[in-house]
């Protein structure tokens, strides 16, 4: 995924605002994405309950902000990490691997939720099989049949 392509895309959703379908649709190439984001912490919550992923459950859902900007986001974390959440100050930086969930309609930002390892060991295996498909695609002799 590429990063600034998506805070491109966020800061063109806050700026022209579009149907709830309309940003959905702009948005969904980048759900699943995975990458290392800097934010600035401004407030968190409890998460009771997500339809993402029952592991965020009692978790802690952070409002951040990237950096150089007024764009926002909302970071969903595990309760393995609330104790570091609550230790965040207001405006301090942080650096968290995440994944894009979906886009808030009501908000217009994005949701991302932190990654597990299994999901980086998924991320790193799918990396590595399409490095290994693209050398063995090259060692195909190109054919024509009639």
């Amino acid at each position: 995924m590429n990063k600034q392509d998506l805070i491109s895309t966020l800061e063109d959703l806050k700026k022209t605002r579009r149907l709830s379908s309309e940003a959905e649709a702009i948005i969904k190439p980048f759900v699943g994405g995975m990458g290392e984001f800097k934010l600035s912490f401004l407030e968190s919550n409890s998460t009771f309950s997500t339809r993402y992923d029952k592991r965020y459950n009692g978790g802690k859902t952070v409002i951040a902000q990237f950096p150089g900007g007024e764009l926002e986001c909302s970071v969903l974390f595990p309760p393995s990490e609330n104790e570091w959440v609550e230790g965040l100050d207001k405006s301090e930086e942080f650096k968290a691997v995440l994944s894009v969930l979906e886009l808030d309609g009501l908000y217009q930002r994005v949701v991302f939720g932190q990654s597990f390892e299994d999901d980086k060991i998924e991320m790193v295996n799918y990396k590595l099989y399409m490095s290994w498909f693209d050398e063995f695609i090259q060692d195909i002799p190109e054919t024509t049949f009639i």
